[in-house]
């Protein structure tokens, strides 16, 4: 069976992030934050990013 690979390079501190996020988050908001989640939660953002719009206020004109 292969080994999970994350995207970060330093396999030990991805591995120590993300199980701390998820102790901390079970803590704060209860269950639904396993390690595995959170990691499947990143890619689901990266894959579906949301693009950031910046629009104007109506009657502005230029900057500043």
């Amino acid at each position: 069976m292969q080994t999970q690979h994350w995207d970060l390079h330093v396999p030990d501190y991805g591995s120590a992030l993300l199980t701390n996020l998820s102790k901390d988050l079970k803590l704060q908001f209860g269950k639904g934050f396993s390690k595995s989640n959170i990691y499947l939660c990143r890619q689901f953002y990266l894959k579906y990013q949301i693009p950031v719009v910046f629009a104007r206020p109506k009657g502005a004109r230029g900057q500043g």
